[in-house]
């Protein structure tokens, strides 16, 4: 696990690498772009548990299964 800060304009301010260095919002789901701006992982909002879980579509990079934790007293 790791904490990931998001910054405006697709910037990743904390936690930024290869594989997650920008992210963007397409069709309701958060994404995380690759280096090379391809699509590495794709989350959506599942309202009953309040996580961000991946799409596990075929066209991600990133291990299916992966989930985020929203920091509650982050949430503006």
């Amino acid at each position: 696990s790791k904490l990931v800060m998001f910054g405006p304009d697709g910037k990743i301010l904390e936690g930024r690498n290869d594989n997650e260095n920008s992210w963007r919002a397409n069709n309701g789901r958060l994404e995380f772009l690759n280096s090379d701006g391809k699509v590495f992982s794709r989350f959506k909002l599942d309202l009953p548990t309040n996580l961000f879980l991946h799409t596990n579509e075929p066209d991600t990079l990133s291990i299916k299964g992966q989930y985020l934790v929203p920091d509650p007293s982050a949430v503006q």
